[in-house]
C-alpha cells in the first residue's frame, strides 16, 4: 500500500472521511445504501458532529484511511510547488496557468476515480462479469 503504515486499511468506497461520516449518519452516500437502520435512527436522535466523528476515528481507528488521507500524486505536488513559487514571485499570469493546469488534472483524476469506483461496485454486483 505504498507509504501507508503497516496494518493500515484503505477504505476505497469513499473518497474522504466526510463521506464515511455521512454514510454512517444517514445510511446513504453517493448512491450506496447501508443496512443499519438502528444506527441511523440513533444518529438522528443523538447526532454527533463531524469533528467528534473525526476525533473518535483518529483515536480508535488510526489504521483506517481514505483516498484523501493518502499522499497526493506527484503531479499535484509539483503543480502546488510551481504555484507557490509563482505566487511568491508575484507572477500572476504563471500562477493562473498553473491553477488552470491543476484544475484540468483534478478533473481527469476525478473521472479516473469515478470509473474505478464504478468498476469496484460492479465487481461486487456482477461477480462473474467484472473483476
Amino acid at each position: 500500500m505504498g507509504d501507508a503504515p503497516e496494518g493500515a486499511r484503505l477504505i476505497t468506497l469513499f473518497g474522504d472521511k466526510k463521506a464515511v461520516f455521512y454514510f454512517f449518519t444517514t445510511g446513504e452516500e453517493d448512491g450506496i445504501q447501508g443496512d443499519f437502520d438502528q444506527l441511523v435512527a440513533l444518529n438522528f436522535s443523538d447526532p454527533v458532529s463531524f469533528d467528534w466523528f473525526s476525533r473518535i476515528w483518529s483515536e480508535n481507528f488510526p489504521h483506517l484511511y481514505t483516498e484523501n488521507d493518502k499522499p497526493q500524486c506527484s503531479e499535484c505536488f509539483e503543480l502546488n510547488e510551481q504555484y507557490k513559487k509563482a505566487v511568491r514571485e508575484h507572477d500572476i499570469i504563471e500562477a493562473t496557468k498553473i491553477k488552470d493546469t491543476k484544475e484540468t488534472h483534478l478533473e481527469q483524476a476525478k473521472a479516473v476515480f469515478s470509473l474505478t469506483k464504478t468498476i469496484q461496485l460492479n465487481s461486487k454486483i456482477y461477480k462473474d462479469q467484472a473483476s
